[in-house]
C-alpha cells in the first residue's frame, strides 16, 4: 500500500522578459494518517527509509555548473520539526534524497521541506509545459509493515508567466525614456505596473536603501557615475524585481535644423574649426559654417579628380591650410588649400603601394604622411623619405575604417596617432612616433563602421556607440549611450560627421532625410 503522501507546490512564476529576475519559493511534504499516539520501532535499525526526487534539475538552466546549482538548492531547504530526517543531492544520480534517519516514528506525521529564501529558477519556462517531479519511496516497511516496500508518486509543477512590471525606465526631462543621463543631472525614474492587486511594489538603490513605493522617483543629487535602481514587488510567495540601470553621457543634444548638410558616402565624415568657422570638405567644395547648421561654400577644387575610391580632408595646424587627399585607383592625389590667402596650390601626386580603400592625409612642419588603408594592413607613405612603410595590424582580422590625428604643441611637431577599427571588436590605436601600440579597446556591438580620432581636452576614438579616451585607465567613457541611436529615424547608412569645438568640447552632426542634430560632448 502507498500509506505516505507527497504534497508538492504546484506552481511556479515566470517571466520571458530577460530584464524581469522572479524568485519563487517552494515547499513539498511527507505525511501519512494514522493514530498520531502510536510510536512505531524499525524493525532494522542500519536500514534508512529514503524518498528519491528527480525532475527538480528542470527547474534550472541545464549547463555544466547544474551540479553545483542542485547542491546549493538542496541545502537552501529547511525542516520544520524534522530533526530525524535528511535532505542531500546526489550528482551520481542527478536527484535528491530525503532519508530518515531516526530509530522510532509515530504513526501518523508528516514533514515539510521548505526553502530558506526564495530561488531564481533559471530554467526555459516558455512552452509552459509542467515540469514532472517523481518521488519513489524506497524501505518503509521497515517502519510500517504494511506499507509497499518501493512505489512511486509522481506530481507536477506547473510554469505561470506573470510579470509583473509592465514599465521601467529612465526619463529625462521631458518625458521621453532615455538610456542615459549627462553627467550632472538629475534622474527619473519612473514605472507602470501589471496585475497590481495585492502588489507592494518599493524601489531601491545600488547600496540596497528603499527609496519610494510610488513613482516617479527623481534623485536628489545629480548622476555624476554609473549606477542603478530595482524595482521589488512581492505576491503570493514569490517576488519579482527587475533593475534599471541609471548611465552617464557626456553627450547632450544642443540644436536641430531643417538644414541639412548633405553627406557623401564617399568623404570623410569630419570637420575642424579655424577662426571661429567650421570647416568640411564635401566634393568639390571646401563648405564653412559658423554653427554647424548653415553651411556656405568656402572654395572650390577645379577639375577635381574624377575616378576616385574615396577622399578625405585635414587641417594642417602648422601651415592654417585644408589638406584634400583623393584615393585613386594607383595613385594619391593631394592638394593643400590656404585658408589665410584663399589659395589652391598644385596637385601633388603619390604613387601608391597598395590597394587601399581608404585614405588619409596630415602635414606638420614641411612633411606630408598619407595613410592608407586597405583589408589587411595599414601603409604610411613620408614625403621626408619618399617611402611607404607598413603599419602591423593583429592576424587574422580586417580593417573596417580608420583615422588619423597628428598632434601639434606649441609651435612644433607633436605626436601622430591612428585608430584602426576591426572586425574583431576591437579598436586599435598606434602612435607611430612614439611606436605606442598597447591602447586597445574593445566593444560588442557588430554593427560599427566608422572610427575618429577628435582631440578636445584630450584624445578621443569615437565609433558609432562608443566614446574611448586616450588616457582613460579603465579606457572607455561613453559605452551605453549614443547619439545615433537616441535620434529618431536615423538611417544607419548615413554615418555622423564629427569635429572638436574648442579644448573642452567637440560635436556630432546626426542628420536624417530632413532634420540634423547638433550633439555636444563636453567632459
Amino acid at each position: 500500500m502507498k500509506l505516505i503522501n507527497v504534497d508538492l507546490q504546484d506552481k511556479i512564476v515566470f517571466s520571458n522578459d530577460s530584464g524581469t529576475i522572479i524568485a519563487n519559493d517552494m515547499y513539498f511534504s511527507f505525511y501519512k494518517k494514522g493514530d498520531p499516539q502510536k510510536i512505531l520501532d524499525k524493525k532494522d535499525i542500519s536500514k534508512y527509509p529514503e524518498v528519491y526526487i528527480s525532475g527538480l534539475d528542470h527547474l534550472f538552466h541545464d549547463d555544466v555548473n547544474i551540479a553545483n546549482t542542485m547542491e546549493h538548492f538542496a541545502s537552501a531547504f529547511r525542516k520544520d520539526n524534522g530533526d530525524d530526517w535528511t535532505l542531500e543531492y546526489v550528482a551520481a544520480k542527478n536527484h535528491l534524497v530525503a532519508r530518515f534517519v531516526g530509530d522510532t516514528i509515530t504513526d501518523e506525521f508528516s514533514i515539510t521541506f521548505q526553502l530558506s529564501y526564495m530561488f531564481n529558477f533559471t530554467g526555459d519556462f516558455s512552452d509552459k509545459i509542467p515540469i514532472i517531479v517523481n518521488f519513489n519511496f524506497f524501505g518503509f516497511q521497515n517502519l510500517f509493515p504494511d506499507c509497499d516496500n518501493d512505489y512511486d508518486i509522481s506530481c507536477s509543477i506547473a510554469p505561470i508567466e506573470e510579470p509583473y512590471v509592465d514599465k521601467i525606465m529612465l526619463i529625462d526631462n521631458d518625458g521621453n525614456e532615455v538610456s542615459a543621463i549627462h553627467k550632472g543631472e538629475k534622474a527619473t525614474i519612473t514605472w507602470s505596473l501589471g496585475n497590481v492587486e495585492k502588489v507592494s511594489a518599493f524601489l531601491y538603490d545600488g547600496n540596497g536603501n528603499m527609496l519610494t513605493n510610488t513613482p516617479p522617483y527623481t534623485t536628489p543629487k545629480p548622476v555624476m557615475t554609473d549606477t542603478k535602481f530595482t524595482l521589488k514587488l512581492q505576491k503570493d510567495g514569490y517576488n519579482v524585481s527587475k533593475e534599471q540601470p541609471v548611465y552617464r553621457t557626456l553627450w547632450k543634444k544642443d540644436t536641430e535644423a531643417d538644414d541639412v548638410l548633405k553627406h557623401d558616402v564617399k568623404g570623410n565624415n569630419k570637420f575642424f574649426m579655424y577662426c571661429s568657422r567650421y570647416y568640411i570638405y564635401i566634393h568639390p567644395k571646401l563648405m564653412y559654417s559658423k554653427d554647424l547648421i548653415n553651411w556656405s561654400e568656402a572654395a572650390e577644387y577645379d577639375s577635381p579628380p574624377e575616378n576616385f575610391k574615396s577622399y578625405s580632408c585635414s587641417f594642417s595646424d602648422s601651415y592654417s591650410e585644408a589638406i584634400i587627399c583623393y584615393n585613386c585607383d594607383d595613385k594619391v592625389i593631394l592638394r593643400e588649400y590656404h585658408l589665410r590667402d584663399k589659395s589652391w596650390t598644385n596637385e601633388t601626386v603619390v604613387h601608391k603601394e597598395g590597394d587601399f580603400f581608404l585614405c588619409r592625409a596630415e602635414k606638420m612642419d614641411g612633411e606630408i604622411r598619407i595613410i592608407g588603408a586597405s583589408k589587411k594592413e595599414i601603409r604610411i607613405y613620408s614625403s621626408d623619405n619618399n617611402e611607404w612603410r607598413f603599419l602591423n595590424i593583429p592576424d587574422n582580422t580586417e580593417v573596417i575604417s580608420m583615422d588619423t590625428f597628428w598632434n601639434y604643441e606649441c609651435d612644433r611637431k607633436g605626436d601622430m596617432f591612428i585608430s584602426v577599427l576591426c572586425n574583431d571588436h576591437h579598436v586599435y590605436l598606434f602612435n607611430i612616433d612614439k611606436d605606442l601600440n598597447d591602447n586597445i579597446y574593445e566593444f560588442d556591438r557588430n554593427d560599427q563602421k566608422n572610427v575618429y580620432l577628435i582631440k578636445s581636452n584630450s584624445l578621443y576614438t569615437v565609433l558609432d556607440n562608443y566614446v574611448f579616451e586616450l588616457n582613460d585607465k579603465d579606457k572607455y567613457i561613453d559605452v551605453h549611450f549614443s547619439p545615433k541611436d537616441s535620434t529618431v529615424e536615423t538611417s544607419a547608412d548615413i554615418p555622423m560627421i564629427l569635429g572638436a569645438l574648442d579644448d573642452f568640447t567637440f560635436a556630432a552632426i546626426v542628420s536624417t532625410q530632413k532634420t540634423a542634430y547638433i550633439w555636444k560632448y563636453k567632459f
